[in-house]
């Protein structure tokens, strides 16, 4: 089975005082708004989806490493690519404006009928399940404050066909993601420092680390 591995982003913006959260309310961490608040976590891991794998290969922010906008009122999306054995570690740069919302996904495994992980919404989320343990460490650090396998924003999106010459090829193959998703709060004027590291069975992937400077203008 083939897993893909990112920190990218995507979103599904609903205002924080009129969305139903999903998960229940806790205390803000790191200057993201706490699991569930202002956003549907499932539609969130689904747009996250379609953001980053539902267009071709030189079109993905997820690959391209890049940051832009979701599409959504004052959403943006940070993407990164795969572990790559020749670029573990590095830097990157997002420039958006102040009062932004960044969506930061900090690791994911994608299961579809592209990779023949399974042609069912069950038979995909089976192995998801199966590879996530895999996934062995996540640390996220922004603005100085660093959150540790924060269980409470894993999502998991439904089982949605990618579009035509998707990411993955031509096909329109059923395909599911599960992630490490984060969003920031409204982001202040300035420069704000994000660093996203995690770690993968050593048979597996391997690690990925980046600090990206985030400068909102």
């Amino acid at each position: 089975m083939r897993r893909f591995i990112a920190l990218a982003t995507a979103s599904a913006l609903l205002l924080a005082s009129v969305a139903s959260p999903v998960y229940a309310a806790k205390p803000a961490a790191s200057g993201f708004l706490p699991p569930g608040q202002g956003l549907a976590p499932t539609a969130l891991a689904t747009a996250n989806l379609l953001w980053s794998a539902g267009v071709p290969f030189d079109q993905s922010g997820w690959i391209q490493e890049k940051c832009g906008r979701s599409g959504l009122p004052g959403v943006w999306f940070l993407g990164a690519p795969p572990v790559d054995p020749a670029r573990p570690t590095g830097s990157d740069t997002c420039r958006l404006p102040a009062g932004t919302f960044l969506v930061v996904e900090a690791a994911d495994v994608i299961a579809s009928q592209t990779f023949g992980d399974g042609n069912t919404p069950k038979e995909l989320r089976a192995a998801i399940d199966t590879a996530w343990p895999y996934l062995t460490d996540v640390e996220v650090t922004f603005d100085g404050q660093t959150m540790v396998n924060p269980i409470a924003y894993v999502a998991t999106s439904i089982a949605v066909r990618l579009p035509a010459n998707n990411l993955f090829g031509p096909d329109r193959y059923l395909t599911i993601a599960r992630y490490y998703q984060f969003v920031t709060r409204p982001l202040s004027r300035g420069t704000h420092t994000l660093n996203v590291h995690y770690e993968w069975a050593p048979d597996w992937f391997g690690t990925f680390d980046r600090d990206y400077t985030i400068i909102a203008n």
